[in-house]
């Protein structure tokens, strides 16, 4: 099992180094933005954990077939377009603090639902909970709109970016050395428990509450 995902690790690095070949956005990274590109790096660890390794967990461990592996692609389509609006709107209310503080207390227990409980029924009901709660992330990206100088925005955002595709690689060969070296496919799972953790702790240090309102500007103002 593990040798499958270590194979398809490398799968990921070899179409790293093919859009290597593809014209690059410019990219920044300054000190003052740190706490973006940590939470873009973690995000995109603990995203690689569970895409990577809960639907190999359902299909090698828990031998689900490939009807109900569709089935749970077409209800994570239809839940994700229902709720993803509302979770936008509750992080412009809210601000970004608690909401992704919630996230990451969510993400940890799907984690350890997932490493320490045996029933299929549960787990499914855990991998689209996950796909929902990825709506989250949007506040990672409005985080760095509240911070971030305007010329600025495209290179962090491409700095962002890069943070992921280094996840992208990493993560999914380290988890398959990590589930081959054990012979636990739980591993995974506690390493995403742990991240999500380190994500939590790194959350609460955003600013609370919604960005104040911009001063007008412009003739009206004067």
């Amino acid at each position: 099992a593990g040798a499958l995902i270590l194979a398809a690790g490398c799968l990921f690095l070899g179409l790293s180094h093919h859009a290597a070949g593809l014209p690059r956005q410019p990219i920044v990274f300054r000190r003052e933005y740190g706490l973006y590109y940590l939470l873009t790096f973690l995000e995109g660890c603990r995203r690689q954990v569970f895409s990577t390794f809960a639907t190999f967990t359902l299909i090698a461990v828990y031998k689900t077939p490939l009807a109900p592996m569709l089935a749970l692609q077409f209800v994570n389509s239809i839940l994700i377009s229902i709720t993803a609006p509302r979770i936008g709107r509750v992080v412009d209310r809210l601000g970004e603090r608690k909401p992704l503080m919630a996230y990451a207390i969510a993400l940890t227990l799907v984690f350890v639902g997932y490493a320490t409980i045996r029933l299929p029924g549960v787990l499914y009901a855990l991998y689209l909970i996950d796909n929902v709660l990825f709506s989250f992330s949007v506040g990672f990206t409005t985080y760095l709109h509240r911070i971030v100088r305007p010329a600025d925005l495209t290179p962090s955002l491409a700095m962002g970016t890069t943070m992921n595709h280094i996840a992208a690689v990493v993560v999914p060969i380290g988890g398959a050395l990590l589930w081959e070296y054990t012979a636990n496919y739980q591993m995974p799972f506690w390493v995403g428990a742990a991240v999500a953790l380190v994500s939590l702790w790194s959350t609460n240090r955003l600013p609370d509450g919604p960005p104040p309102p911009k001063d007008p500007v412009g003739p009206e103002a004067a």
